[in-house]
Order: C-alpha cells, then sequence, then structure tokens
C-alpha cells in the first residue's frame, strides 16, 4: 500500500507546476516508489518480452 501511495505522488508531482512541483520533487517519491517495489520484483525475475 504505501508503494501505491508513492506512485500516485509521482503522478500528482508531474502534473504539479511552479514552487507546489518544486516541494514535491524535493520528497524524491519516484525513487522511493521504486524501491519499494524493487525486493518484490527485482529485475531478474521479470517476464522478458518473446
Amino acid at each position: 500500500m504505501p508503494s501505491l501511495y508513492l506512485g500516485v505522488q509521482v503522478r500528482w508531482t508531474s502534473l504539479a507546476e511552479g514552487d507546489r512541483k518544486r516541494a514535491l520533487i524535493k520528497s524524491r517519491f519516484a525513487t522511493r516508489h521504486y524501491q519499494m517495489g524493487f525486493p518484490v520484483f527485482p529485475p531478474e525475475t521479470a517476464v522478458q518480452a518473446i
């Protein structure tokens, strides 16, 4: 669930403008979202395209 919240924050960050966007970027939501999901789906277990 926290990863989902961070994913939504990433989306809001991309849609924000001005000072609000600068403040959201400092929170590094995208990095934290990726780091939370990484142990669940590491790259070597990802399904490869045929």
